[in-house]
Formats: structure tokens, C-alpha cells, sequence
């Protein structure tokens, strides 16, 4: 608080005067990883008013959270405002890579038809064909395919099998040509 005073011909004045600091605000934000032909979204935080340059790939340039697809590295900057009108200002790095063939084999499925886990399924990224073949105990062939999207229900003929423990064989032939093949087991639960 200070003690202004002023004095002129027709006298003096002292008032009191508040004078209000406020703390700025602290940007923040995260650099991302972006697969090639997907989006990714950008993170800040720290305030109230958002502005994100340069926009391009961006969904929104003025939101806390934008969606953002491009094809190659980029850095961007934001500025974080306050209530009060002090900003901050912050940068973050988005990394392009591209898209990598990946397989997820599940190691168990509860055939109870909840929904979850009910079939046993190969899934991935960049697949073109699934051949599966699964053995029971005494290696006779329980389930085989050529299909990608075709899963294995726990039945074989048409009856449901007991909780064992299977063995699959699996090729998997990605869209880039590479071939990769799998074995390991499979348990099937109630």
C-alpha cells in the first residue's frame, strides 16, 4: 500500500493506494508422438486463453487441447493468458514416424459371450492376411484359418471345448510383404 499525496493553492490530499502484483501464469505443454496418417492431440495448460502457432495440421488454434495431423516434424509455440492479461509462453516438438507393422496375440479367452475376450483373434497394425491353425492336447487341429478377421470361439465341432491350455501357430503376412510367424499357447477359461 502506498500514501499518495498532492498539494496544490487550494490545499493538500493524501489518499491510499493498493497496488495488486499478480503472479504470471506458467505455460506448460507436451511433445507428442505422431504415427504417420493418424492424429495425436497437443497438451497446455496454465491458463485461461490459449493461442497455438504455427496452425497448420491443427483442428483448433485458440483451445488448450488440439487434435493435430501432419506428416512431418514440427515444433509449435503457445501462448498462455490469465484472467489478468499476462501470458507465457511455451513450445513443444511433435516427432512424424511412421507406422510400424506390430501383432497383439492374446495369451487367453473366456468364451462366456460377455463381449470381452470371448474369441482368440489376431489384431495389429499393417496386416494383410492371419493363418491360424490351433492344437489341442493331443495334437489334433481344434481351429484353422486363412481368414484375418475369423476368431476362434473355444468350440471345436460345434461343441464347447474344456479349460485347457492350446497351442497356436500363427503366420502373419504385413501389407509391406514382411512375413513373421508365432507359436505359443493359448488359455481358454470359463
Amino acid at each position: 500500500m502506498y500514501d499518495v499525496s498532492g498539494s496544490n493553492t487550494c490545499g493538500s490530499a493524501t489518499q491510499n493506494i493498493v497496488v495488486t502484483v499478480n503472479t504470471p501464469p506458467t505455460a506448460t505443454a507436451s511433445n507428442a508422438v505422431l504415427i504417420q496418417g493418424e492424429s495425436a492431440q497437443l497438451n497446455a495448460s496454465g491458463g485461461t486463453i490459449y493461442f497455438w502457432y504455427p496452425d497448420n495440421g491443427l483442428s483448433c488454434s485458440s483451445c488448450s487441447n488440439p487434435n493435430i495431423t501432419i506428416t512431418q516434424d514440427q515444433f509449435y509455440s503457445v501462448i498462455v493468458t490469465d484472467g489478468n492479461g499476462c501470458s507465457d509462453t511455451a513450445e513443444v516438438f511433435v516427432k512424424v514416424v511412421e507406422e510400424t507393422n506390430t501383432v497383439y496375440i492374446p495369451n487367453s479367452i473366456s468364451p462366456n459371450n460377455d463381449g470381452l475376450n470371448d474369441e482368440f483373434k489376431v489384431t495389429g497394425k499393417n496386416i494383410n492376411n492371419v493363418q491360424t491353425i490351433i492344437y489341442g492336447r493331443l495334437g489334433d487341429v481344434i481351429f484353422e484359418s486363412n481368414d484375418m478377421n475369423a476368431g476362434w470361439d473355444g468350440t471345436y465341432k460345434e461343441k464347447n471345448m474344456s479349460p485347457l491350455v492350446f497351442i497356436y501357430i500363427i503366420r502373419v503376412t504385413f501389407n509391406d510383404g514382411e512375413v513373421k510367424k508365432y507359436k505359443g499357447t493359448i488359455t481358454l477359461v470359463k
